[in-house]
């Protein structure tokens, strides 16, 4: 039984812990760096008092992880607030605040608090009408009924990210952000002269930071994108050969001239010529190649050239 002076005590070093934890709210605190927020906390029995008294004043919250229990601190607002639940509102918002950004399945919170699914029920209820948890939808899970705090934002894992709208996914929206990624990378790609080409050795192509802050600064789309995301839908256009890879690491990004294929009226059949089935008309990096031997691509050191001389030049006899 902790006596009057005690009280006063407990009181004022929870008001000294409260401070300096709360310079870094969203750390998790173990007893022993609670400890070092005031030299009374040396004594055990002390220590243990004031983080009683934190968490039953809902100042601290207890999260276990294995078979540790760290501590959190509460906003004051907020520990006002969570002192009003129940004993089972309490004990759910516990479980919830656990989950974390990944959200916990109904399910999964009657198996954890072990309550009545009519008390769970309630309990639900009662914090998502006070606004302290919110439903979310899953992608990989549509079908279950998942919570998580209300001020988080779902994981990646749990909302698809941008690509998904109320867990459905956005095709119309992937692809008109494909197609202004794209375009951009096609503006950085070739001189505005079409029938010129940068030199081997140009270092603005378009590249993965760039994107991403155009998008931004532009209002491209409302939707907050990370540099992750930029990333997938490049990787996308490079599977699909709209646009390749360029430079060391390939950390740079350029358009793909496709090769036209002229048809002969209503026929599949390509016209072909010397020209095109040599390897010269088939070349990626035709319009880099030069005659003067230092160039980084010349018809001297061309490997694919040689290859096809041999391949297609009958030997004599004698050889």
């Amino acid at each position: 039984m902790v006596n009057p002076n005690e009280a006063i005590i407990i009181d004022e070093i929870s008001d000294v812990v409260y401070e300096k934890a709360s310079e870094n709210p969203e750390k998790l605190y173990k007893q022993h760096e609670l400890a070092m927020f005031d030299m009374r906390l040396r004594n055990p029995q002390m220590l243990v008092n004031v983080i009683n008294y934190m968490m039953q004043s809902k100042l601290l919250s207890p999260k276990q992880q294995g078979n540790d229990y760290l501590f959190q601190i509460n906003d004051r607002e907020l520990a006002e607030r969570l002192a009003s639940l129940t004993t089972d509102e309490a004990l759910v918002y516990q479980h919830v605040q656990e989950s974390g950004r990944e959200g916990i399945w109904t399910k999964t919170l009657k198996l954890q608090t072990k309550l009545h699914q009519t008390s769970i029920t309630k309990a639900i209820k009662s914090l998502e009408s006070k606004c302290f948890i919110k439903p979310i939808k899953s992608v990989k899970h549509p079908a279950r009924k998942i919570y998580m705090l209300y001020h988080l934002q779902p994981s990646y894992e749990v909302s698809g990210g941008p690509w998904f709208t109320s867990s459905d996914m956005d095709q119309a929206f992937i692809h008109t952000l494909l197609d202004t990624v794209e375009q951009y990378i096609a503006a950085k790609s070739n001189p505005k002269k079409s029938d010129k080409f940068y030199p081997p050795n140009y270092t603005e192509y378009a590249t993965v930071d760039a994107i991403h802050k155009f998008i931004k600064q532009n209002g491209i789309t409302e939707v907050e994108l990370q540099l992750s995301d930029i990333k997938s839908l490049v990787d996308i256009l490079v599977y699909d050969q709209r646009v390749e890879p360029v430079g060391t690491g390939g950390r740079s990004f350029r358009s793909v001239r496709k090769a036209r294929e002229v048809q002969i009226e209503d026929s599949h059949e390509r016209i072909v010529n010397g020209f095109t089935e040599s390897p010269c008309g088939r070349c990626p990096v035709f319009h880099l190649c030069s005659s003067e031997e230092d160039a980084p691509v010349n018809a001297k050191n061309c490997v694919y050239w040689q290859e096809w001389i041999d391949a297609t030049v009958p030997k004599d006899d004698d050889e």
